[in-house]
């Protein structure tokens, strides 16, 4: 039996890797078959009987094999490049983008309100936006000629602005306000 195994076992090592097949009968002996095992063998895994050294150095590099088909929808849309789509997108939409900005910033305008503030008093005055507009900035001033001073500069809710101010001295003094306001 062992010179049975022997004997298979430098047929097997003769054999070209991958040519042969390593089969066992019911009795238990080793036969090596060009391609599959007779009808009442069973196939034998070398490595389960040790028969398998460790593994060689690599191998060099194969060719390069041929190009696969071309997938049109792999690296575009429509034919379109990512860069492509983008740079359509953007021309398309500059103008209509550009022209909605610029509306809407042509939609601003100013609420003014002014006010007179008697000699030892403080006063207030205030501007409101149109219902749903945006207040978008509060200004506020009084007399340039020394007879006041400003004291608050507010904004009283989402479309109104506050000015107060006081009087120095016994002058009256003007107390003004501006509400910068968008229409959307």
């Amino acid at each position: 039996m062992r010179s049975a195994l022997a004997l298979v076992l430098i047929a097997a090592m003769a054999a070209p890797v991958g040519a042969a097949t390593l089969c066992a009968n019911k009795k238990g002996a080793l036969f090596e078959r060009d391609g599959a095992c007779k009808k009442k063998e069973s196939t034998v895994d070398p490595v389960s009987l040790g028969l398998v050294g460790p593994p060689g150095p690599p191998g060099p590099q194969g060719t390069q094999g041929p190009a696969g088909p071309s997938n049109p929808n792999a690296n575009t849309l429509n034919g379109l490049t990512a860069s492509q789509i983008v740079s359509q997108a953007v021309t398309q939409s500059s103008g209509q983008i550009a022209s909605g900005i610029l509306s809407f910033l042509n939609s601003a305008y100013t609420v003014p309100n002014a006010g007179t503030v008697l000699p030892g008093f403080c006063g207030c005055v205030s501007a409101f936006c149109a219902a749903g507009d945006f207040l978008t900035e509060c200004n506020g001033a009084v007399s340039n000629d020394g007879t006041g001073f400003l004291t608050r500069i507010n904004d009283i809710n989402p479309e109104g602005c506050e000015v107060c101010g006081c009087t120095t001295g016994g002058l009256t003094t003007a107390v003004a306000v501006s509400a910068t306001c968008l229409n959307p």
